[in-house]
């Protein structure tokens, strides 16, 4: 099985989610300006996919 490795933040419950699904993952926890670093690249992302979004359903992870 091919490994993918996406190293992004995830919203709350989605490991819960994962694992009902029998999906394999890691998750790590993240200091407070590691986090604070990610954030801001999480948000820089979602927002630079606004103006391409034609629906509110296409924004982010809606």
């Amino acid at each position: 099985m091919k490994k993918i490795f996406y190293q992004k933040l995830i919203r709350d419950k989605i490991p819960e989610k994962m694992t009902r699904v029998g999906a394999a993952f890691e998750i790590r926890h993240l200091g407070k300006k590691e986090f604070e670093k990610e954030l801001l690249k999480k948000v820089g992302e979602e927002a630079s996919g606004l103006p391409k979004a034609k629906k509110k359903e296409e924004i982010g992870d809606y």
